[in-house]
């Protein structure tokens, strides 16, 4: 089959059913849009278009990019339109469409626009009329981004903790979330999911690290969240049973953690009668400064990377039960304090981390500690 060209003299030859000639006529050629009526009923590409959290209210081809917010944290989807009204909704992941424009792209600058280009690469046997297509191969759209003030609540990170159950099912992973905004933390189990290319935390798997890659829509947290897939990896190595009365596990959180957290980080508990245990959480460390690296900075908190050079220092710490608190300032690093609620041995407690101001309190970080009773 060859391509014919506009004002091209053609000849069509008319054969009778025995295969004779019984006309010809010629024709000059057209090229154009018109569908024949026999093919109105086909489904056909009538255009592509981009969707995402991202996008404008007042001006659905300008992607608004936080600073903060990396690219695959963009959700880009592409979506196709057909004929009959239906669309298909694909990941902009580089396999059908992909977007041109924001590879190596790195600004620092608010306000800073630059052009995009969304591309579809047609299938075989796919039609599309009407729209900007490049030799019947593929179609584009042209989209603009604009650089936006850095969004404290996209930049996010989870906390994920063993917590032992007993000998036949090993641990359960609980998780937290933060943000930069610090003003709340947030308990996500329910909302946190294992991605498709990662391995299930596997409960009973000792003495090997795990590499755990989940993820988050926000909105499942917060109504008021933007729709906005957080996604995450970290390694978890369950060491011992929660009955050992060692090391039981470590993790780390952030690419290039040398450091991990929970080497020989414990709570001694001791019970005192139904309604008092004495709890200290020193975990053998011999100063102030050596309990904060072991049970705060190893957590690695958030850190605005625009205005801080380290996380900030907290002031206060509460030890978390269930939905119970108990706050201390951080000076009370070393005593034993007497905690009126159940604890239950083995378990995990939680110390949340914070920065209390005249009026505020400035959340940083949470630790999960085993319980070990003494």
């Amino acid at each position: 089959m060859e391509d014919l060209l506009d004002g091209e003299l053609v000849t069509a030859v008319f054969y009778s059913d025995i295969g004779g000639v019984v006309s010809k006529r010629q024709l000059l050629v057209e090229n154009t849009a018109f569908i024949r009526r026999t093919d109105t009923n086909t489904k056909y590409i009538t255009g592509i278009s981009l969707e995402s959290p991202f996008l404008s209210a007042s001006d659905p081809r300008m992607i608004q990019y936080p600073l903060n917010v990396p690219q695959d944290g963009l959700s880009l989807i592409g979506v196709v339109h057909y004929s009959d009204g239906s669309v298909s909704r694909l990941p902009v992941d580089g396999t059908k469409f992909k977007i041109f424009g924001l590879e190596g792209f790195i600004s620092t600058i608010i306000g800073q626009k630059f052009n995009l280009v969304l591309k579809y690469s047609l299938s075989p046997g796919e039609i599309a009329y009407g729209v900007n297509s490049a030799d019947g191969k593929f179609i584009t759209e042209t989209y603009k981004a604009t650089t936006m003030r850095a969004d404290g609540a996209f930049t996010v990170k989870l906390y994920g903790y063993p917590v032992w159950i007993d000998e036949v099912n090993g641990y359960r992973m609980e998780w937290f979330m933060y943000n930069l905004d610090r003003n709340a933390v947030y308990r996500v189990t329910p909302y946190v999911k294992f991605n498709a290319n990662s391995h299930v935390f596997d409960p009973t798997l000792y003495g090997t690290v795990q590499h755990l890659s989940v993820s988050m829509n926000l909105r499942d947290v917060n109504g008021l969240f933007t729709n906005y897939i957080h996604v995450q990896t970290m390694d978890v190595a369950l060491l011992n049973p929660g009955t050992a009365r060692a090391t039981n596990w470590t993790l780390t959180t952030s690419p290039g953690q040398t450091v991990p957290f929970g080497t020989n980080n414990f709570a001694a508990a001791t019970f005192v009668n139904q309604n008092l245990w004495r709890v200290n959480l020193m975990s053998g460390a011999v100063n102030q400064a050596e309990w904060l690296q072991k049970l705060y900075f190893n957590t690695m908190p958030l850190t605005d990377v625009t205005r801080e050079v380290a996380p900030p220092t907290p002031n206060y710490f509460a030890i978390v039960v269930g939905s119970t608190e108990l706050e201390y300032p951080t000076s009370e690093w070393n005593i034993t304090h007497d905690v009126n609620f159940p604890i239950t041995p083995d378990s995990t407690l939680f110390i949340k981390f914070f920065y209390r101001t005249p009026d505020n309190d400035i959340q940083l970080s949470v630790a999960g500690i085993p319980i070990y009773n003494t």
